[in-house]
């Protein structure tokens, strides 16, 4: 038998265990998408585990029904994740809907772009509310779009360590 209980300091961390062994954790992240002009609250399903010798026994089976159930009473009528194996979440209920891609581009790689393509630049601190309105603007209007929150551009607009030396940047492109 599997029981469940929050985690830590938020209840949007699921741990399964058996008896007073944990076996197996998942994250339900507080997400939104834009549909119709409008953002629908999303759960967002990261960090899957399940201990090796409990794997096959149902436990992330399980969990994943445990974060429907909380998804459900939270108002979150849509659901992401992004596997890193598909069967057990297709038998779950999720299907593959997103293709995300990741680049690497030398940042003088740039510059050699012809004349009137306009010039890129590595964003500073200044370009966040530019940046943040274009996306939102843009995404508004395509269903799906991810609505990203102020932990999520923090995320995306802090610099990796690729590019604090400022020979490349990382660039990402996710269309669903």
């Amino acid at each position: 038998r599997v029981l469940f209980r929050s985690e830590g300091a938020t209840d949007r961390v699921l741990a399964a265990y058996r008896g007073s062994e944990l076996v197996g954790t998942t994250t339900v992240w507080p997400m939104a998408q834009w549909f119709g002009g409008r953002s629908v609250a999303m759960g967002g399903i990261g960090g899957v585990v399940v201990r090796a010798d409990q794997r096959g026994r149902g436990v992330c089976s399980a969990l994943l029904t445990a974060a429907v159930e909380a998804m459900r009473r939270r108002g979150e009528v849509i659901s992401a994740l992004g596997p890193a194996t598909v069967g057990v979440y297709r038998r779950a209920g999720w299907e593959l809907a997103i293709d995300q891609h990741w680049r690497r581009v030398p940042l003088d790689a740039l510059g050699a772009l012809p004349d009137g393509l306009g010039r890129e630049r590595p964003a500073t601190a200044q370009d966040r509310g530019a940046i943040e309105a274009v996306h939102t603007e843009v995404s508004r209007r395509a269903a799906g779009r991810l609505r990203r929150s102020t932990a999520r551009w923090d995320d995306r607009l802090a610099p990796s360590p690729a590019t604090r030396d400022r020979k490349s940047t990382r660039l990402n492109s996710s269309h669903s």
